[in-house]
């Protein structure tokens, strides 16, 4: 879902239709209906006169959301645009603090919903094997969440269950065990309106 701003006097700007308080009950409602739904989104930092408490209410509002992954987008300058012509440009200084900022804080809320997963037992779709050996394979929970796990030599594009044991020593990824294949105690289909 793209955010793009936390702040909604941002989003008047930038022309969204979609302010704060909807994104927040779309969000709800998708995580009333599946647990643990990984929500991810896009993000433009330095936005044309973006003030401090615009950043500061946007830094708020994706602490608050918490969200799985997250894009994040330093705003360029493009000639013949309309948001070329906005006054009060970023200086180049605080967009890339922020766009710092940013990253350091979607790294956390990555790490705090992949915690959420230790300890279960899900679906996962393999996508490849990390070497000739081909005992431990690269792949995608449902939630959307990377995982590397030792797994028997089959092949590619298959799902088998997996449980996740811990968060990688890096925490950037997952780590689990195969333990059957073809299950499916994960799937699920949501529809949010």
């Amino acid at each position: 879902l793209p955010l793009q701003s936390g702040a909604d006097s941002v989003l008047r700007r930038m022309a969204r239709r979609c302010k704060t308080a909807e994104f927040e009950t779309i969000v709800d409602k998708a995580r009333s209906s599946v647990s643990n739904f990984n929500v991810t989104t896009d993000l433009i930092v330095g936005f044309p006169g973006e003030t401090q408490q615009e950043w500061e209410q946007t830094v708020n509002f994706v602490q608050q959301t918490g969200f799985g992954h997250m894009h994040i987008f330093t705003y360029s300058r493009r000639e013949g645009t309309r948001a070329a012509n906005l006054p009060d440009q970023i200086d180049r200084t605080v967009k890339k603090e922020r766009s710092q900022q940013m990253h350091a804080l979607a790294q956390q809320l990555k790490q705090n919903e992949m915690k959420k997963l230790v300890g279960r037992t899900c679906d996962v779709l393999w996508e490849n094997s990390q070497n000739s050996s081909a005992d431990e394979w690269t792949g995608y929970t449902p939630h959307y969440h990377k995982i590397k796990a030792i797994r028997p030599v089959y092949s590619q594009s298959e799902i088998a269950e997996v449980r996740i044991e811990t968060l990688s020593s890096n925490k950037k990824y997952l780590r689990g065990h195969e333990t059957s294949r073809s299950a499916s105690c994960c799937s699920f289909n949501v529809q949010v309106s």
